[in-house]
Formats: structure tokens, sequence, C-alpha cells
């Protein structure tokens, strides 16, 4: 399980004109989705990924948790961040953050962020079992 996440200013920024719902809506569903992701990673295993890290080209600790997630080599992700990811467009500045709840939900994927979160062991019991078909 990979959660991407950004700051709720910049995700309001981006997608509130394309769905023109108020911008309290827009908070519920992040806050709900972030932390089911999370949830969900520390259930399955996986890592969170902060959009601004993987954006950013001197940033490389994310590759690592992303690394242990996935299986694939450090320096293959770090290879296809440069050749995809054009320089990041901060001419706007810093969005505004209205809800104390999205900026929890942010801090708490901080404290996650580009850390491998392995999969708990009921979970990997359950996948490890032979299925009876």
């Amino acid at each position: 399980m990979i959660v991407s996440y950004r700051r709720f200013g910049d995700v309001l920024r981006s997608l509130g004109h394309l769905h023109p719902q108020p911008p309290n809506a827009h908070a519920e569903r992040y806050d709900t989705v972030l932390l089911n992701g999370l949830a969900l990673a520390s259930i399955y295993g996986g890592c969170a990924i902060d959009y601004r890290e993987l954006a950013e080209a001197g940033e490389t600790a994310w590759a690592k948790g992303l690394s242990q997630a996935t299986g694939l080599d450090e320096g293959v992700l770090l290879a296809a961040r440069a050749q995809r990811v054009e320089n990041p467009d901060s001419s706007n500045g810093e969005a505004p953050e209205p809800f104390p709840g999205c900026r929890e939900t942010y801090e708490t994927l901080r404290r996650h962020g580009g850390v491998f979160l392995p999969p708990s062991r009921a979970a990997r019991r359950a996948l490890e079992k032979p299925r009876a078909d």
C-alpha cells in the first residue's frame, strides 16, 4: 500500500476547481482517504510519501521506504523520478490550511513518511496460507 500525500491546501488548489464542492467536503474526504490509507499500510505493509519530497530533486529519503515496500531498487526509483518530474511550480506560494483536522492528518502522515511499514503478523499469515480452492 503506497500512500501519496500532500498538504490539504495544495490538494484544494489542485482539485477544488475540478470538483465544485465546498472546501469542507474536500477536507472530510482528504482526512478519510489518507487516514484509511495509512491504516491499511500498517496492516498490509507499505509506506507513505510526501508529494513535495517526491517532486524535490534533492530529496531522496523517500526512496528507501518505497524500495522496501515494492522490492524495486532505490537507484531505479530515483532515476525514474528524475526522468518524470519537472521542476515543481511554487509560484503560488504556500496555500492556507484552514481545517485543523487536515493539518493533523498531514502531520500524522509526515511522522510515518518515507518509512517502510511491514505487514502485520496476521496479514502475513493470511497471505502465506495456502488457499483451498
